[in-house]
């Protein structure tokens, strides 16, 4: 079984990270693509069919687009492993925290990002022609493709085996439902009631058996003694 991904982007400026989208999915047409502007403000992708999330974006002031970010933040969900896919037009040290950000709160893995520079005219670059004219170029592009064949090779029958194992703890806690914090707490009483209550029997029992016959002497059978002997 191949791994599902899917990849989940926005990509308004100069259209950089859709060159990269399209990449992907000329070499690998199986890849479903979701582009965030097409959804309406109330509307959420259900991504739970998928092994490999791959979100893309433009950054703006080391951010992703605040868009993809809301989406992430209501259809990740626990166990789900996320790709980073950014262009950017300034330094890529600090860029993808917030998407990591995301990811951490809903119990989800940023397993790994692909950046490169993209053709930027956001804010004062505008000014003075842009900045990266011509990227994401042929090399950039390709080193895209690159890094998600690498990635599959390494990890991809890795994650459909754990996806194959979450899928089983979920069947079985939809059969067996916890109940909710309130049932919980009662559970959890229970079994302290329980633990106290055997506690309590066990010392009861200790305080009612007999006490161990000793081997000591009285004091009538010490012998007496007196100053004529």
């Amino acid at each position: 079984m191949d791994p599902r991904t899917v990849i989940l982007y926005r990509s308004k400026h100069h259209g950089n990270t859709k060159k990269l989208v399209d990449a992907l999915v000329a070499a690998h047409p199986e890849i479903d693509t979701i582009d965030v502007a097409t959804l309406g403000k109330e509307e959420y992708p259900d991504l739970s069919p998928y092994h490999i999330i791959i979100v893309g974006s433009g950054i703006y002031y080391t951010k992703f687009d605040k868009d993809v970010l809301r989406v992430c933040d209501h259809c990740l969900r626990d166990g789900d492993n996320v790709i980073g896919l950014m262009t950017y037009g300034g330094a890529a040290k600090f860029n993808g925290g917030d998407l990591d950000g995301v990811c951490r709160m809903k119990m989800a893995t940023l397993m790994c990002t692909y950046g490169c520079p993209g053709f930027d005219t956001f804010g004062p670059y505008k000014f003075v022609g842009g900045m990266n004219k011509g990227r994401p170029n042929q090399e950039d592009i390709d080193g895209a493709v690159e890094f998600y064949d690498k990635f599959l090779a390494d990890y991809g029958e890795i994650l459909v085996e754990e996806r194959l194992k979450r899928d089983k703890r979920d069947a079985f806690n939809a059969a067996h439902p916890a109940g909710g914090l309130f049932t919980n707490l009662k559970r959890s009483a229970k079994k302290i009631a329980k633990r106290v209550k055997g506690d309590n029997g066990k010392a009861t029992d200790e305080k009612t058996a007999a006490p161990a016959a000793t081997d000591t002497p009285s004091a009538t059978d010490e012998p007496s003694t007196s100053e004529n002997q």
